[in-house]
C-alpha cells in the first residue's frame, strides 16, 4: 500500500508543469478571454480621457456654429458695417464713392483720377455744363385748368387728387409718332409729372417720394458732375474700352 502511494505522488510530481513567471496561452486556454475583458473593463472604467475630448470638440463645433448664426442673423438685420476680408487696393479715392458698391479696378481709379483733376468739384460749372447740352425746349401741352389743376412747374406741396394726369396713349402717339424722331414743330409734349429744383423744391421732392408718385428733379449738383464727366472728351470711350454692348436696330418702330 505504501508502495503504491509514493508511485502515484512520483507521478503527479513529474507531470506538473515547471513554475514560469511568464504566462502561457497555451497552458491556460480558459482563463485568457477572461484576462482580456478584465483590461477592457478596466480600460473603460479608469480611461475616460478619449470619450471626453470628443464630447469637448462637439460642444466647441456647436459653440461656433451658435456663434456664426447668430452673427449672421445680426448682419442680416442690418447691423454693422460690412465685412470684407480682402480690399482691393486703393490707387485713388473716388469723392462720394460707395464701399462695397461701384467699380474698384485700378483702371477706374487711375481714370477718375485723371477726369477729377481735369474737372475738380465745381456745383455751378456742372450745372452751367449740363444747361449746354440742351437741344430743345419743350413746353406742356396746354390744358383746361378744370382736367389738370396743377402747374407741372409750380406744384403743390402735397400731390393733388389723381395726381399724374395722364392721356390716352393714342393721342400721345399721334402728336409725337415713334417713327419720326424729329421734335415737334410746336415743341410741345405731353407733360403730367412735376417738375422740382434741387434748391428750391427739396422739401416737396422728399413729401412726393414719401406718396411714392413718380416726379422730375433738376439741378441736382452731383447728377450735374456725372453728366459733364461722361460728356468730356474721350471719357465714356476710355471707359468701355472693349467692352461690347449690344443694340438694336430697326428701320422703323
Amino acid at each position: 500500500y505504501v508502495s503504491t502511494t509514493m508511485t502515484i505522488q512520483h507521478r503527479r510530481t513529474t507531470n506538473l508543469p515547471a513554475k514560469s513567471d511568464e504566462y502561457s496561452s497555451d497552458r491556460h486556454p480558459r482563463t485568457r478571454p477572461q484576462r482580456v475583458i478584465k483590461k477592457q473593463i478596466r480600460k473603460v472604467v479608469y480611461e475616460p480621457e478619449a470619450d471626453f475630448e470628443e464630447d469637448l470638440q462637439i460642444c466647441l463645433c456647436l459653440t461656433l456654429l451658435l456663434l456664426f448664426g447668430i452673427y449672421a442673423a445680426w448682419k442680416l438685420s442690418g447691423g454693422g458695417t460690412a465685412l470684407q476680408l480682402f480690399k482691393p487696393k486703393v490707387y485713388y479715392e473716388i469723392p462720394h464713392s460707395m464701399d462695397m458698391i461701384g467699380d474698384k479696378s485700378k483702371k477706374y481709379q487711375l481714370l477718375r483720377k485723371e477726369i477729377d483733376e481735369l474737372l475738380p468739384e465745381n456745383a455751378e460749372r456742372s450745372l452751367q455744363a449740363v444747361k449746354n447740352l440742351y437741344k430743345h425746349t419743350y413746353h406742356p401741352i396746354p390744358i383746361a385748368e378744370s382736367e389738370l389743376p396743377y402747374d407741372v412747374h409750380n406744384c403743390p406741396d402735397e400731390p393733388p387728387l389723381n395726381y399724374p394726369y395722364a392721356w390716352p396713349i393714342m393721342e400721345v402717339l399721334e402728336h409725337w409718332p415713334p417713327d419720326d424722331p424729329s421734335p415737334p414743330v410746336d415743341k410741345t409734349i405731353h407733360q403730367g409729372l412735376c417738375i422740382f429744383d434741387f434748391k428750391k423744391d427739396f422739401d416737396k421732392a422728399m413729401t412726393y417720394r414719401t406718396q411714392e408718385v413718380p416726379f422730375i428733379v433738376r439741378g441736382d449738383p452731383a447728377v450735374a458732375a456725372t453728366v459733364e464727366r461722361w460728356n468730356s472728351e474721350d471719357y465714356m470711350e476710355r471707359l468701355m474700352d472693349e467692352v461690347k454692348h449690344r443694340t438694336e436696330y430697326s428701320l422703323n418702330n
